[in-house]
């Protein structure tokens, strides 16, 4: 809740700041209008999560005016959004990217109206910095850092390991990605990294993927690095079916 209302903050400030560049006009009614495009809510506890909270904390504010879209993992429907949201004329936009390059566009479009951008949890590709005010989100390459180091300690520096990975093209996937494979690089000789393969953060598929996985490569798995822990569920449910790992049903 506390980063959600540093989101929501540092959103207002970016506004005012327009106001006080005139860039912006303010609407008749004194309100500050944010508008902001998640990148596909449902799909896991953590954007649902986001998504409610985000529309609790603007309705505690009696100055500001949300409009919460969804864009439902779909880049050219956030593209869209975006640009309805230009066209309404709100006064700030955040935007959870659905893909870090693909999204780079729509913010150039808001920048060029006047409208400060704020990106949400996932970084946008860096040629898209310039059109944005703030990032409010994880360090997402030093969580695959820290999960390249548990896999390390787990290992004890030996072994041959899998890696089920987010959706290609997203920000957050590739630099959990890279963060562990670097680190596991520089630091782990002994472990070798067998395959990685997408899950687009889906369950059922994070499920067949490991599956097809344990076909490929059996007993000579030691460790799976997952995306987060909805593609990890959907990894143990196939391990679990497959009787591999000491893991017992809940």
């Amino acid at each position: 809740m506390r980063k959600t209302m540093l989101v929501i903050m540092m959103i207002m400030l970016a506004a005012g700041t327009a106001f006080a560049a005139g860039e912006q006009e303010a609407r008749d009614d004194g309100k500050i209008v944010i508008g902001h495009t998640a990148n596909n809510v449902g799909i896991d506890s953590y954007q649902t999560t986001h998504d409610r909270v985000f529309r609790e904390e603007c309705g505690k504010l009696a100055d500001v005016e949300c409009i919460q879209l969804d864009a439902g993992g779909d880049v050219a429907e956030q593209l869209a959004q975006i640009e309805d949201l230009i066209q309404r004329g709100v006064d700030a936009i955040a935007v959870w990217p659905v893909n870090s390059r693909a999204v780079v566009p729509g913010v150039r479009r808001a920048h060029q109206a006047g409208i400060p951008v704020v990106i949400v949890n996932s970084e946008i590709d860096e040629s898209g910095y310039e059109f944005t005010v703030g990032f409010a989100g994880p360090d997402t390459y030093q969580q695959g850092i820290n999960g390249a180091m548990a896999m390390i300690e787990a290992l004890d520096g030996q072994g041959k390991v899998v890696e089920i990975m987010g959706m290609p093209g997203y920000d957050t996937a590739i630099q959990r990605s890279g963060g562990f494979q670097d680190y596991i690089a520089e630091n782990a000789p002994g472990i070798e990294l067998l395959a990685t393969e997408p899950s687009d953060w889906n369950r059922a598929k994070a499920t067949d993927v490991m599956e097809n996985l344990l076909v490929r490569f059996g007993d000579e798995i030691d460790g799976v690095y997952v995306a987060d822990d909805n593609v990890g569920i959907g990894a143990l449910n196939a391990m679990r079916e497959a009787g591999v790992g000491d893991m017992p049903r809940r």
